[in-house]
């Protein structure tokens, strides 16, 4: 979760917006997103009837700069864009083996929580970039559009060769990979001088941990071929 929430953040500062008011607009964002169930609740118990206490406080929020722009822009349908139960369901194949089934089961749980989480977090960070947008004076449409920019939109067609790798367990995380990689290299082209800062400081991130991710004994070497990816690793195990 937290290279997620870096990731988000980074793209932002990779596409020109102050990371600074980023992370403030994306706290805000929490905020808003929070008391959004509240709402929901006090909205729902209006059939039977609300308190004063809780009219009030049900009039208050719905007064809130922020959470107006929240269910603003969960109309315009810029939440709900993360299909992150690829993370873990999509290449888990049923059987009809009582076992599997069991273990589906488990799995869909996890994915579900996984999920629900990961969706949040980039709902979140696509208010960041709308409020960002805004506050920079384009207007709501046009900065609606122009979320999906910076923040991958994951449910966009693959391409038939990443579904299969993905589906098949080949690379069960190349929906990250797949719909953020365009939009590095428009940043690249853009605003190159920021592309290089994130990974001059992501270089230096690891100098300072003691790890060269250019010197091939910081890199697995033991019973793994591809010398040169850094896959997860304790000592020369690959992980």
């Amino acid at each position: 979760h937290w290279n997620n929430l870096f990731s988000n953040i980074t793209m932002q500062f990779g596409a020109g917006l102050n990371p600074i008011k980023a992370v403030a607009n994306a706290k805000r964002g929490y905020e808003a997103s929070s008391k959004m169930g509240l709402i929901r609740q006090l909205e729902a118990k209006k059939i039977i009837g609300l308190s004063n206490e809780e009219t009030n406080t049900l009039n208050n929020l719905l007064q809130d700069s922020d959470i107006q722009l929240w269910k603003q822009a969960s109309e315009a349908g810029l939440f709900g864009r993360s299909k992150l139960n690829d993370v873990l369901m999509k290449y888990i194949k049923p059987s009809t083996n009582n076992s599997s089934f069991t273990k589906q089961g488990l799995l869909g749980k996890i994915d579900e929580k996984v999920s629900a989480v990961y969706q949040a977090e980039d709902d979140i960070m696509r208010y960041s970039v709308l409020k960002s947008f805004l506050e920079q004076g384009m207007d709501f449409d046009t900065a609606v559009s122009k979320v999906s920019t910076v923040i991958p939109d994951y449910t966009k067609p693959m391409s038939y060769l990443a579904r299969k790798m993905r589906d098949t367990g080949i690379a069960p995380f190349i929906s990250w990979t797949y719909h953020a990689t365009p939009i590095i290299l428009n940043q690249m082209k853009e605003h190159p001088e920021r592309v290089a800062a994130i990974y001059g400081a992501l270089y230096g991130i690891n100098q300072l941990m003691g790890i060269d991710p250019f010197n091939e004994k910081d890199i697995p070497q033991q019973n793994f071929s591809m010398k040169r990816i850094p896959i997860y690793k304790n000592g020369n195990e690959v992980t």
